[in-house]
């Protein structure tokens, strides 16, 4: 669910609490170039139209607007 906001680009913790998303998983996706984002500084942007999208990407019939990454899910134990 996204928190609203009128700022078309959020910081990364500002992202992180407006989509309820983990911020380390922001991180990684911003190192791993997910994503075009904008540095200022030390400081990275991320464009909430961007980052709406691709989670929006990742979202499957059923899983009812559940955002889901691939590789996410819960894996049964081998064992």
């Amino acid at each position: 669910m996204l928190k609203t906001t009128n700022r078309s680009f959020l910081t990364i913790p500002e992202c992180a609490e407006a989509f309820e998303f983990p911020m380390a998983t922001i991180r990684t996706l911003v190192k791993q170039d997910a994503f075009p984002v904008m540095k200022v500084g030390r400081t990275t942007y991320i464009m909430k139209e961007t980052f709406a999208q691709y989670l929006a990407s990742f979202e499957y019939p059923g899983t009812q607007g559940s955002a889901a990454p691939a590789g996410s899910g819960d894996r049964k134990s081998t064992r």
